[in-house]
């Protein structure tokens, strides 16, 4: 990743970017490129100005802007700040903003203040991830994308933002599972006309968003536009439909506020704020912890235990005190941003310090049920927990966002019924002694050892397998319709293999093939219904 040592400025300010040459007085800020009356204080003449002919289109507009371009001012605009060309009206532009899960201020094109002091912080995208709704997606990048064009209205930020890395998660320790040419030029290392290509295409982009010519469409959003309740009910939304229901013993949960009164809610995750907005987070408009939202329901009792890396055992006495006592106990465990992170990649599957000591003391003792609940984005050794009778149910919340607090308390009290499904596998901690985290091959190779990597290829033993997720009722599947068989077209190496049927059974003309080096992009239908045969409403991912 490109980071800029150039000072943050005001989205809209022109003034003069160092330069070899002078440059024109000019207007301190602006609406759009080709306003007119722009163009006027800067001494120049826009009706000679291609690049602002409307009637053009932005493919041709843009060639026109780069082709008056010497190379050193086309030099000059392809970092994350780009300098601008003042002689010819083109201003300077910073691309570098986030919004990875909301509109963030990581990069130097968007900045909060006390016209704007926050915009929505949604959960982390692998929490997102963990609801399998496509349209859950949509519905945040609108927001999004909506205070992110008010914020622009305002002078708060620009109109281009980097956002999800989309790369397989195949090392469970990944810190990322939560980014001179003139020189280049001379010696032919890179062509002029290559960055020709790249440029026009970053100026149709510019023009499609309306910087060179307004956006007449989008103007009248403002203030009221961020941090909406419309906003904030989706980013509660959106951490309920991620979060994952691991174990419910007994039918535990959901808890009922008449029978459950007195809760004692403990861990170095109870309290938490700026944690549950995770990486690449902006400021978010407020913020719903845990402890605040239990508070809401019920009498509560909040003790720590220890903090997220819990190297001293002092608190968890405390904490075994007030379990108790309580009609129930929520534990709130798991990692932070100082154990997995980009740059920090982890070092095992555990939990840190004594917090496996904190749960397992605190269940021992606890007078009612105890739910335990991990955040975290990446899976964790939690078999000691699975297998505890004495720990009722577990969750799994991600780092679940500004809103965090009242998602889960809404899944602990039944409001929602969790429905995500894990988007990875949670290994155990002797899977990473397998192999090292610089091999990156997917599949097994049974002669050295090594057990493969993701959901397609590893067939060992895991504490809960991708796609993983239980719900407070049940569904039935049934496949109504399937094609019996696929048809696929063989080349001249490719042979038809035997397979041993029983008897009676379907016998298609070539039972098998290899496919290891075969691209098959047929499509195979079949209908599934899934009905609800329990006594609670509830969302149902069908994995196939």
């Amino acid at each position: 990743m490109f980071v800029s040592t150039v000072p943050r400025d005001d989205p809209f300010d022109e003034s003069p970017s160092p330069s070899p040459s002078s440059t024109p007085k000019v207007k301190s800020n602006f609406t759009y490129v080709c306003d007119p009356s722009r163009f006027d204080d800067l001494g120049l003449d826009i009706t000679t100005v291609s690049y602002c002919d409307t009637s053009l289109p932005f493919i041709v507009r843009a060639k026109d802007l780069v082709d008056q371009m010497t190379l050193s001012e086309k030099v000059r605009q392809i970092g994350d700040l780009a300098y601008g060309v003042p002689r010819i009206g083109l201003p300077k532009y910073e691309w570098w903003s986030e919004a990875l899960h909301g509109v963030s201020d990581v990069g130097p094109g968007t900045h909060f203040d006390e016209l704007i002091p926050g915009a929505t912080s949604f959960p982390t995208v692998i929490l997102t991830t963990a609801s399998f709704n496509e349209s859950l997606w949509k519905n945040i990048g609108q927001v999004v994308s909506t205070e992110a064009r008010a914020m622009y209205n305002l002078g708060r930020a620009r109109l281009t933002y980097w956002s999800p890395n989309i790369n397989v998660v195949r090392d469970p320790r990944w810190g990322r599972i939560t980014e001179t040419p003139e020189n280049a030029v001379m010696q032919g290392k890179v062509r002029e006309n290559e960055i020709d290509k790249s440029l026009n295409y970053l100026y149709v982009m510019l023009m499609r968003l309306g910087f060179f010519d307004g956006s007449p469409s989008f103007i009248s959003l403002g203030k009221e536009n961020v941090c909406s309740d419309e906003h904030i009910e989706l980013a509660i939304e959106a951490a309920r439909e991620g979060i994952v229901l691991l174990k419910n013993d007994n039918d535990t949960l959901p808890l009922s506020s008449n029978n459950f009164k007195n809760l004692a809610v403990i861990g170095p995750h109870a309290n938490a704020t700026k944690v549950m907005v995770g990486n690449y987070a902006g400021i978010p408009c407020q913020y719903s912890s845990p402890l605040d939202a239990f508070s809401a329901i019920a009498n509560v009792t909040y003790e720590i235990g220890c903090d997220v890396m819990c190297k001293n055992e002092t608190l968890i006495f405390p904490a075994m005190q007030v379990a108790k006592n309580a009609d129930a106990t929520i534990l709130f465990v798991g990692l932070d941003l100082s154990v997995e992170a980009e740059s920090l990649d982890r070092v095992d599957l555990l939990l840190p310090g004594y917090q496996t000591q904190l749960i397992n003391q605190v269940a021992a003792v606890a007078k009612g049920p105890l739910i335990l609940v991990i955040m975290s984005t990446g899976g964790v050794d939690i078999s000691f927990a699975k297998n505890n009778p004495n720990i009722k149910a577990i969750l799994w919340v991600g780092y679940p966002g500004e809103e965090g607090g009242r998602a889960i308390s809404d899944i602990v009290f039944g409001k929602y019924n969790p429905g995500g499904r894990l988007p990875l596998t949670w290994h155990k901690a002797d899977y990473v002694d397998q192999l090292p985290m610089t091999s990156m091959p997917l599949r097994p190779v049974e002669e050295s050892g090594y057990p493969g990597r993701t959901y397609k290829f590893f067939n060992g033993s895991t504490v809960y397998p991708f796609g993983y997720g239980l719900s407070y009722t049940k569904f039935n599947y049934q496949i109504t319709t399937s094609q019996r068989s696929l048809d696929i077209k063989l080349d001249k190496y490719q042979h038809c293999r035997d397979l041993t049927f029983e008897d009676g059974a379907y016998r298609p003309s070539c039972p098998a093939v290899l496919v290891d080096d075969m691209s098959c992009n047929d499509e195979f239908e079949f209908e599934v219904a899934v009905q609800n045969v329990g006594s609670k409403d509830g969302n149902e991912v069908v994995m196939v």
